[in-house]
């Protein structure tokens, strides 16, 4: 669910969309971290923000024929592929055979897209496959953001080992992906603060004033958070 954001989400669009970049990948090490959900508070946040706005799926996995009058890099058609999201942004996804993968894993060809075929728009947010991508039914998550003005690595706190991390970014070095930096996705691993304030919940029913004062406590200390 994309009902609201948090100030990180602002943090990133103003770093990025509000200085100068145009079309801004969201990768990771390891799937399931996130991407997605941050890939389209970005599309959002930056489509209220009055900015026409684009959100690229490049995660899907190869069909056995994607017909050939869907979205190809370089081909001029990829207005006939774009739906409008009740978000307030538009998306593309990118769909394709096992034939057609190495043309979206074409970095050159992707940023010549993105600059040709999807001119309209002043904002893109691009949805990648982890990097690196060891799966060839998808597409090369390192040459997806190799097209881009920039790319955000995101990490799941506690999931994400220090070897898995730098092949990562030994990928994302080796095709010259330009990555403006890293943001850890606590979501799995909550701090002792927000521990302690579920804990304090148990209490809610026996001395409701004690508990709200102690969930307070637990959550304001900058010690515990």
């Amino acid at each position: 669910m994309v009902a609201s954001w948090t100030p990180m989400v602002e943090r990133i669009v103003f770093a990025t969309f509000k200085r100068g970049k145009r079309i801004v990948a969201v990768t990771s090490p390891k799937p399931t971290t996130g991407v997605t959900a941050l890939c389209e508070q970005m599309a959002r946040v930056t489509a209220l923000n009055g900015t026409r706005t684009l959100l690229v799926d490049m995660t899907r996995r190869a069909e056995e024929a994607a017909p050939v009058s869907l979205w190809q890099p370089c081909k001029g058609n990829a207005g006939q592929s774009v739906v409008h999201d009740p978000l307030g942004f538009d998306r593309l996804t990118a769909r394709f055979s096992a034939n057609d993968r190495f043309i979206f894993s074409n970095a050159d060809h992707l940023r010549r897209s993105f600059a040709d075929d999807l001119a309209g728009y002043d904002a893109i947010v691009v949805d990648t496959c982890p990097v690196p991508t060891t799966e060839c039914a998808f597409i090369n998550g390192a040459a997806a953001a190799a097209a881009c003005d920039a790319a955000i690595l995101l990490c799941m706190s506690g999931r994400v080992s220090r070897s898995e991390l730098n092949e990562c970014q030994d990928a994302l070095a080796n095709a010259q992906v330009n990555v403006l930096g890293v943001v850890l996705n606590e979501m799995q691993n909550p701090t002792l603060g927000a521990e302690l304030a579920r804990e304090a919940r148990r209490l809610q029913r026996l001395v409701p004033p004690l508990s709200r004062w102690l969930q307070r406590k637990a959550l304001a200390s900058s010690f515990l958070n």
